[in-house]
């Protein structure tokens, strides 16, 4: 996928959360009613990255903010992927929420999850 495209979806999505929030604060319910546009996203995004990327694209935007989380605060973990593949979670280190097998901070800006999943994650 082009970057531009990404980053569209991703301005949008978070458009779209940041608007079901500010409802939610009048006492506006509409988590259920926007679950069919998540589905729709998340599908889309399985079919380009996989359900891995996916996950990662997930984390992104909801565990991470949307790049926006200070993970510094209150001694959150961080997910590092080790030499061998697999991931461990320590406690963090910087204000990043996910780290690589050489402890560069992945997936903390659109930009940088794009490359992340473009490297790793595309289904071609």
């Amino acid at each position: 996928m082009e970057f531009e495209k990404f980053d569209k979806i991703v301005t949008a999505l978070k458009k779209h959360d940041e608007n079901v929030d500010l409802a939610y604060k009048i006492k506006i319910d509409l988590i259920d009613f926007c679950d069919s546009l998540q589905v729709i996203v998340g599908e889309l995004i399985k079919e380009i990255y996989g359900d891995e990327g996916y996950d990662w694209f997930s984390w992104f935007c909801y565990e991470n903010d949307y790049g926006e989380k200070d993970w510094t605060k209150g001694g959150r973990p961080i997910h590092i992927k080790k030499a061998d593949g697999t991931w461990t979670t320590e406690e963090h280190k910087d204000s990043y929420g996910a780290h690589d097998e050489n402890g560069e901070p992945i997936c903390h800006t659109v930009k940088a999850t794009w490359e992340y999943l473009e490297t790793n994650h595309t289904n071609k």
